[in-house]
């Protein structure tokens, strides 16, 4: 793995993107709770849960199929009790740089190599440093 990590790649939003496909419960600034699995997070903390069970302070809870929270909106994000968490962000990291790694091959960037290499991290570097 290149000793060079983005500040985005190590930031909260990271983290919680890194829940993706977990059930979570997530409180938000009006006291309400929503329980469900979360779809999706985007770098501003905007979360899409499915199978969603809105739980106002007072009143009834309501299911839905999918609920969009604005990330302003959350307070906190319960995680799951058996979750562990550093093993969950060392895999979304290998998914997210497999997935950038793979563009890259699609749009002629890097020539195939193996899987899980850094190699063509440090080819481009030094093809970067030989234009300089």
């Amino acid at each position: 793995m290149s000793s060079r990590i983005s500040r985005a790649d190590r930031d909260l939003a990271s983290f919680v993107q890194a829940l993706e496909g977990l059930n979570v419960v997530v409180e938000l600034q009006n006291d309400a709770v929503v329980r469900g699995m979360l779809e999706s997070a985007d770098e501003g903390m905007n979360l899409i849960i499915n199978g969603a069970t809105y739980e106002p302070l007072q009143g009834a809870a309501q299911s839905m199929d999918f609920l969009f929270i604005k990330g302003a909106r959350v307070r906190y994000i319960h995680l799951p009790a058996k979750l562990n968490a550093a093993t969950r962000v060392e895999d979304k990291q290998r998914e997210i740089a497999e997935a950038r790694r793979q563009h890259a091959l699609k749009m002629g960037h890097l020539s195939a190599l193996p899987k899980g290499t850094d190699a063509e991290l440090q080819e481009n570097e030094e093809l970067s440093e030989d234009h300089e």
